[in-house]
């Protein structure tokens, strides 16, 4: 695997995205009039304008915060015009670490600058058959790396130690956040910066890397984001999966990260850090393996440090290509979103930024978490229509349940294809052959919605209120232990 070092992102204006996004606000005013119309008019009985209705106020809240975060994107874009208008000046009430989220950033305009030292930090576990591999990927950095072996029972650390990368071995097994801690408190004292990255990634190359560790040393702020998509889906079995995972990933990329500029969750596959934040952060936190990332961002906001989007650096990482190992990855995902939601919500209300509050609160809080049962309904409705729409005409007694007219079906259809559309354009992983995975993508969303994070939140309810979770998931144990 190589790394795709083609990825040009000093401009964060793509026009083809723009257009996308325009045309979802308008789909989704006339799709939302001619359901609300439809309702009003259309229902002849109590319970199935309460089945109409489901789905139109998912659709309102699902493409209201898209819309929300078009018009911030928006602005945004207009208030970077006026500042590269003003070259040198930075407008009152905007610290300098903003000035790295604009389309120059310090490192840009310079060929050659002084990095003060840093490291690449990966916790690693039985890859003694791998590392080959993981060595090609991060040849580049060779001489930064720093592993941290947690206590593997093969030979990992002797096979890593023989090939004359530094490592060091944790003296009990304690999973990637207690690893990646232990790493950084044996750090020399002189390194300032660290790259805690997933051995499975492919870094992009090194210098767009250290411009990003440079901009960050710079900026005092107390973490990096960085792109993450997946490597490009093989030929075969579960490449539809992959695909669609592809445009989630890149939707999530430029949507969820690049319009709250100021304070942005780090992904756990690779982030940049100030070390003294990371470390704080990692002793104050539980160290759970369970969506250790947002945990840890989280702890660094409430510490009072700024995080920041670097669209330069490129990280490419495996996603699972079949269903079964993607829908266990999305139950443990989902079970670690909602606790370290719930566990972080009183420690970020210092944050007073306020668009910061409305993704936590009111996206991760609000429509992620306490209206996914909403979600479920909408699906189980549209699921139960089509099945209705389908076999309707071989019995009366089927027909019935077809609660959805074939427009409201299409119409619900096409409003997450948008989606797939925005992501698609974006994206670097697919390729034009590939437009097919537009039309996969809506079915691969209500399939999450309905199994894999149901089962997620599921599991954080039976795991908080009797201790047990209903389906093992591959991050931990299933019974939960006595000094969780």
């Amino acid at each position: 695997m190589v790394a795709d070092n083609g990825y040009s992102t000093t401009d964060l204006f793509n026009r083809r995205r723009f257009l996308v996004a325009s045309l979802f606000t308008v789909f989704l005013f006339v799709i939302v009039t001619l359901m609300i119309l439809n309702l009003i008019f259309g229902s002849s009985s109590t319970l199935l304008s309460f089945a109409k209705a489901i789905p139109l106020v998912v659709i309102i809240v699902d493409g209201g915060d898209r819309v929300f975060r078009f018009f911030i994107d928006m602005r945004r874009q207009a208030r970077l015009q006026k500042i590269e208008k003003r070259e040198g000046e930075i407008p009152r009430g905007l610290k300098p670490y903003m000035k790295l989220s604009y389309r120059t950033r310090p490192s840009d305009t310079i060929k050659e600058f002084d990095l003060k030292p840093y490291r690449v930090v990966a916790a690693i576990y039985r890859i003694e058959d791998e590392w080959d591999e993981i060595l090609e990927n991060l040849a580049p950095f060779k001489d930064k790396l720093f592993l941290v072996d947690d206590h593997s029972p093969d030979n990992t650390f002797e096979v890593v130690k023989e090939s004359g990368v530094e490592i060091i071995r944790n003296p009990v097994n304690t999973n990637k956040p207690g690893a990646v801690y232990y790493g950084i408190q044996n750090l020399p004292e002189d390194i300032e910066t660290v790259l805690v990255i997933d051995p499975d990634v492919v870094l992009s190359d090194r210098e767009s890397v250290e411009r990003a560790v440079y901009d960050l040393q710079l900026s005092g702020a107390g973490a990096c984001a960085v792109n993450i998509l997946p490597i490009r889906p093989k030929l075969g079995k579960g490449r539809g999966i992959a695909m669609c995972q592809a445009i989630e990933y890149e939707f999530s990329m430029y949507c969820g990260r690049e319009v709250p500029h100021n304070y942005v969750i780090i992904s756990g596959a690779c982030g940049i850090f100030n070390r003294g934040a990371l470390q704080k952060a990692l002793s104050e936190s539980s160290r759970s393996v369970y969506a250790e990332d947002l945990e840890t961002t989280l702890m660094i906001i409430s510490d009072g440090w700024r995080t920041y989007y670097d669209t330069r650096v490129l990280v490419r990482t495996e996603v699972p290509y079949t269903l079964k190992r993607y829908t266990l990855q999305r139950i443990g995902w989902s079970f670690g979103l909602a606790r370290a939601t719930f566990v972080s919500m009183w420690k970020v209300r210092k944050c007073k930024d306020s668009f910061f509050r409305y993704q936590f609160y009111v996206y991760n809080l609000g429509i992620t978490l306490l209206f996914h049962p909403f979600r479920v309904a909408a699906v189980f409705i549209l699921a139960l229509s089509i099945f209705a729409f389908i076999f309707g005409p071989l019995s009366p007694a089927i027909a019935r349940y077809q609660w959805l007219s074939m427009y409201e079906m299409l119409f619900i259809v096409g409003f997450y294809m948008f989606f797939a559309v925005e992501g698609y354009f974006g994206s670097l992983t697919l390729k034009r052959s590939d437009w097919p995975t537009i039309f996969l993508y809506p079915f691969y969303t209500f399939y999450q919605m309905l199994l894999p994070i149901t089962l997620g939140y599921l599991n954080y309810i039976t795991w908080t209120v009797a201790g047990r979770k209903i389906i093992k998931d591959p991050f931990g144990p299933k019974v939960r232990e006595r000094s969780d």
